[in-house]
């Protein structure tokens, strides 16, 4: 209900104004360079040159779209494709209004000089019903560029709309099961409501330290050095505190001499914390909410990981680090597989089931991995903008990436194909994720917005 009149407002405006700009422009040019109507081959350099100078006087999705666009894949931003923008963008169906404009013109002249030779009065008639037909064709050229117009913003407008949340700057991560999303900054870990669309509590970020959302939204990890000297860690004592999400009241804290941790990673179920040791290259396992140690797993690999991602029943474990990913089982920390190395891996998903891995990187590489068989079992993209997030949806038949140019797309799983594109982040997607009802699509980005977004059309 809005997004049609939306676009025909600004659509229809734009085409009518850079119709009136080009008009006003050629009838200077002419009038100032004694370009007769008659002359048709200085008339038609006369319509060129005006009509380029008016697309560029009048801003509008031109201005917007190729001085303003987001990264390089904001080009198409009426349309949706960038050949079919650029047709309009550089005013050839205004070019084309202009030189029909100038044909009607020439045969109007030469109506005019053969009806003097039949007097002044049938002339002057016969000159008048041309002028009312060629005006009328002329606004028919003209009011179809601007319906055309105006009819490709309100589909865009209608394709990519969405519900909107700002947010502090920060790091935004996507809670679905939980109905929140946090958002890190330089000061704070907050807790927003998704549906609320509000902060809900927030915890002050400890110094030298990770903070961690658990997955069903309740609690609230932080690990951190126990001894701060001048911004530097001093010994090896180290806290682990849990925190209550709704109103950062202490649960727990419990002392560990374990060094400094890459990472913090909750079990799916929100029972087991994970803490990745940087020094030893240890697993810790932590049993929530009490923080109760119960085990200590050696990952046998030199490189710290810089993504993880459990699998949904928490027995598998999926590390990245740099372009080597690998799947380790959890209970005795043995690695299970080594991918093949490929991009620098900027995003790990395992799909519901627990049988499939997603990664994304660099250059826009989207893989489907066997989780039995460590194997590639199909390339579903390879986009060529890097792929910065991943999410499957609860039934795993579609996946959702994100990418460094700020569009969200919309995958099927089986084959790859591309069934929706969704553009509204003005940078980098951090985060994405499905709602529980599968319904929408939630990203979150570097530009401060949180995004909702349909999956499929409403009836």
């Amino acid at each position: 209900l809005i997004a049609f009149p939306t676009g025909m407002i600004f659509g229809g405006t734009y085409g009518l104004a850079a119709d009136l700009v080009n008009a006003v422009l050629l009838t200077v040019v002419t009038r100032l360079f004694f370009v007769p109507l008659s002359d048709p081959q200085n008339y038609r350099r006369a319509a060129v040159a005006t009509n380029m100078l008016g697309v560029m006087v009048v801003p509008g999705f031109w201005g917007v779209s190729l001085l303003s666009f987001r990264g390089q894949g904001g080009v198409s931003g009426l349309t949706g494709s960038a050949s079919v923008d650029l047709w309009f963008y550089i005013g050839l169906p205004s070019l084309i209004l202009l030189l029909t404009a100038q044909w009607f013109g020439r045969l109007l002249a030469g109506w005019y000089a053969n009806s003097l030779a039949s007097g002044p009065s049938s002339g002057q008639w016969y000159r008048d019903a041309q002028v009312r037909k060629a005006a009328l064709i002329s606004l028919g050229l003209m009011l179809a560029v601007g319906a055309e117009l105006a009819g490709s913003a309100a589909y865009r407008a209608h394709q990519n709309r969405h519900v909107e949340i700002h947010v502090p700057a920060g790091d935004i991560t996507i809670y679905p099961e939980a109905d929140r999303f946090t958002v890190s900054t330089d000061s704070d870990y907050q807790v927003w409501s998704l549906s609320g669309r509000r902060e809900i509590s927030s915890v002050p970020w400890p110094d030298d330290g990770l903070v961690e959302l658990s997955p069903d939204g309740r609690l609230i990890a932080s690990h951190y050095c126990k001894r701060i000297v001048f911004d530097y860690c001093t010994g090896d004592e180290y806290v682990v505190k849990v925190l209550r999400a709704r109103d950062g009241a202490t649960v727990a804290k419990r002392q560990l001499s374990a060094g400094v941790a890459d990472l913090l990673r909750w079990s799916p179920d929100s029972s087991t914390l994970a803490i990745f040791l940087h020094d030893s290259n240890d697993l810790q396992l932590l049993d929530m909410p009490e923080a109760r140690p119960i085990r200590t797993t050696r990952i046998n690999d030199y490189l710290g990981p810089e993504l993880a991602a459990f699998a949904p029943d928490g027995k598998v474990l999926a590390t990245s680090h740099y372009r080597a990913t690998k799947l380790w089982n959890v209970e005795d920390g043995k690695l299970l597989h080594a991918l093949p190395e490929s991009y620098y891996m900027n995003a790990l998903a395992f799909s519901p089931d627990g049988k499939l891995l997603a990664t994304g990187g660099t250059g826009g590489e989207i893989t489907l991995w066997s989780v039995e068989k460590g194997q590639a079992i199909r390339e579903l993209a390879y986009t060529g903008v890097d792929t910065t997030a991943l999410a499957f949806d609860p039934d795993g038949d579609l996946l959702a990436t994100g990418s460094a140019y700020g569009e969200v797309h919309l995958r099927r799983t089986s084959d790859g194909e591309l069934l929706k594109t969704y553009e509204g982040h003005e940078n980098s997607v951090t985060d994405v994720a499905f709602s529980p009802d599968e319904q929408r699509i939630i990203s979150g980005g570097v530009d401060r917005r949180v995004l909702i977004w349909p999956v499929r059309e409403e009836s």
